[in-house]
């Protein structure tokens, strides 16, 4: 299927979620999530961080050739981290587009090859936690998405009235194409967000659940910004109420598909790439 989702059930997963963070019990095996404020509101400690990402290896930080950027500017980076899996994709949409990207706007490329370890979202956060406080903003990248369009500048679509900003799709904030901004306020959401790591254990959508689920209440209303998919995030097949990617959009994200069939469509989408050199 070209869908996100194998399974047809995607709200009963959605509604399996909220009934488990309002403390509901499901059956035997599955367990009540703790939904106290003390628990909710907890941030993930240095050890902890550190002993998620210590097999990751080390990070590859880029420079771009050219830098445009001139001391006192906001400083911006794009971060992607990757499995083995995902390498003959990512030496294309990583080490190719996005570099190249980053070379002709003077943007740093943090890339990250989990090497033998499989993938997990919320490892990817909290590497990525370590490298925020460089940037004024951060733009994680999945290594399934392309940029499509190198006219478009993040310093054009970041919105300082706001400390995160994603992409709308059907299921809501998609988490593969995603910006943080170094800030207090959005440093709290982050470490949030990753504290939820353990009530999100069996949520289908593991952080993207969490960010979906949170993002409408207590104070984190006035730290996230939700755009139009096609902003940031769009998908090659259209959906009632999402248009399919255009030329001219900036990301296409070729997600939840084979790796075989994201390969064989790739070269169609690059020769379609707006203003790359």
């Amino acid at each position: 299927s070209s869908h996100y989702l194998a399974e047809p059930d995607v709200w009963a997963w959605r509604m399996w979620d909220l009934a488990a963070l309002a403390g509901w019990k499901l059956g035997k095996k599955d367990k009540a999530r703790d939904c106290s404020r003390k628990a909710l509101l907890g941030n993930p400690s240095d050890a902890r961080l550190a002993r998620n990402v210590k097999e990751m290896g080390e990070p590859t930080i880029v420079k771009p050739k050219a830098p445009v950027q001139k001391a006192g500017k906001p400083r911006f980076a794009i971060y992607c981290a990757h499995s083995t899996e995902y390498k003959a994709l990512a030496d294309v949409t990583v080490y190719q587009v996005m570099r190249q990207y980053c070379d002709l706007h003077g943007y740093d490329l943090i890339s990250r090859d989990t090497a033998n370890q499989p993938f997990n979202p919320w490892t990817r956060w909290k590497d990525l936690r370590q490298f925020i406080g460089q940037y004024d903003w951060v733009w994680l990248l999945g290594a399934d998405c392309i940029i499509t369009n190198f006219n478009k500048r993040i310093e054009d679509f970041v919105d300082d009235n706001f400390h995160f900003i994603g992409g709308l799709e059907r299921v809501g904030i998609n988490a593969d194409s995603l910006f943080f901004r170094n800030s207090p306020e959005g440093l709290k959401w982050f470490d949030f967000i990753i504290g939820q790591e353990a009530s999100y254990s069996k949520a289908i959508f593991a952080e993207q659940s969490a960010i979906n689920d949170w993002r409408h209440i207590y104070e984190w209303p006035q730290y996230v910004k939700a755009v139009p998919q096609r902003e940031l995030n769009s998908f090659p097949e259209s959906f009632p109420g999402f248009p399919a990617w255009e030329r001219g959009d900036w990301v296409c994200h070729l997600y939840g598909r084979t790796m075989e069939r994201r390969l064989a469509q790739l070269p169609g989408v690059l020769d379609q790439i707006e203003g790359r050199p």
